[in-house]
């Protein structure tokens, strides 16, 4: 398995989450919890969020333990006053423009893993799965090798058109992962739909991730039903073991992590003594050099391959 440092310069933390945006994304998810009196009983948790405990398993991926019927997440996902705003122009347009540069450097990374790992570029069947971004699907749509795309498990505004049975080249996992109460069978259904040696490629925010073991419960950027599973690299390595696949890179290209954090001390959000006097001390690049190198990003990256 190849682990490497990489870097992806178009990210910052006002292209991921703009500010308007997010205040209210995270406003009518918290509404959505707290109309729902949706809770979780937990007595030995890591922290909770909206009254909704996150703690370690056995693998460390930090796991919510919230009681919530499937119809209500389902609800939360695709007909609430969230997915509604989610699936807005006002909001898709917003997104679309904010990340455009990092969905073109994310696709132009995946296609240099298609080179390295198949045997041939040609005819690509791809299946992208979960997605809610028009503009993400249209940039997949955009590639010169992946632009046969089917599309699965969407969210609104986005329609499926995934016919059981198609066996696929490629399968994109574009931050669905953590959303997922079993995330093993998403893996074995996903390594079910693709062909022998097909790619997986997959992002997803790690529960070991520097600003979120940092900051916890002051973590502005965990929504509990969008973050039902955050897996860290040990977990992340044996669900792909138990669900069939080699795993074939990891990497943690995170910009944000060490600025999330020092924005969070700034704003009087951590007032951890040790965390407080690391980001005032230690320059922010370098900072966050060392979390790249040593796979302590929240951001993750892998590739894994049906073999």
């Amino acid at each position: 398995m190849i682990r490497y440092e990489f870097v992806d310069y178009n990210v910052n933390q006002s292209t991921i989450h703009p500010h308007d945006v997010f205040d209210n994304e995270r406003q009518l998810a918290f509404d959505f919890i707290i109309e729902n009196e949706l809770c979780g009983k937990l007595n030995n948790y890591f922290f909770k969020r909206y009254n909704i405990p996150y703690a370690f398993d056995e693998n460390k991926n930090l796991v919510a333990h919230v009681d919530v019927e499937d119809n209500k997440l389902n609800e939360y996902f695709t007909t609430s006053e969230l997915a509604k705003f989610r699936a807005s122009s006002e909001y898709q347009n917003q997104i679309t423009e904010n990340r455009k540069n990092i969905w073109k450097s994310y696709v132009e990374w995946i296609e240099g893993r298609c080179y390295r790992y198949l045997k041939s570029t040609e005819g690509l069947k791809v299946v992208d799965l979960g997605s809610r971004i028009v503009g993400w699907v249209e940039e997949v749509k955009s590639s010169k090798i992946l632009g046969d795309l089917s599309l699965k498990n969407t969210l609104p505004p986005i329609q499926s058109d995934y016919q059981e049975g198609n066996q696929f080249d490629v399968a994109l996992l574009f931050n669905i992962i953590q959303r997922e109460r079993d995330p093993l069978r998403l893996l074995k259904d996903t390594f079910d739909s693709l062909k022998e040696d097909g790619l997986l490629v997959m992002s997803f925010r790690s529960g070991t991730g520097f600003d979120v073991l940092s900051l916890r419960d002051r973590n502005k950027s965990i929504f509990p039903l969008d973050h039902l599973f955050l897996p860290s690299i040990v977990g992340i390595e044996s669900l792909l073991d138990e669900a069939g696949f080699t795993v074939n890179e990891i990497i943690t290209p995170g910009q944000l992590d060490a600025q999330i954090v020092k924005t969070a001390v700034e704003k009087g959000r951590c007032t951890d003594p040790m965390l407080t006097h690391l980001v005032e001390t230690v320059p922010l690049e370098e900072l966050q050099g060392f979390i790249q190198k040593n796979n302590l990003s929240s951001h993750v990256r892998v590739v894994a391959q049906k073999k």
